[in-house]
């Protein structure tokens, strides 16, 4: 059971990781051209980038780090 579990967990973090890695490279609008409905999309790597680091990627990091796998190796 606890072995399944642990495949289940590495799996997941491999999908968050993927998404991380994702979410570099897609394209967003910018916020004050979702209010009016039609806007500017922007494809600048670097801009894409920096709005993903000041958003959502710490958090993303954060779950996509093995702490449960990392507290069983040390408790063996």
């Amino acid at each position: 059971m606890t072995k399944t579990f642990v495949v289940l967990r590495s799996l997941t973090d491999l999908i968050y990781l993927l998404n991380i890695l994702l979410q570099f490279k897609l394209a967003y609008f910018t916020p004050e051209s979702r209010v009016v409905g039609a806007g500017e999309l922007v494809d600048h790597p670097k801009k894409i980038a920096w709005h993903y680091i000041r958003g959502w990627f710490f958090i993303d990091l954060f779950l996509v780090l093995p702490l449960p796998q990392v507290s069983d190796s040390f408790s063996v």
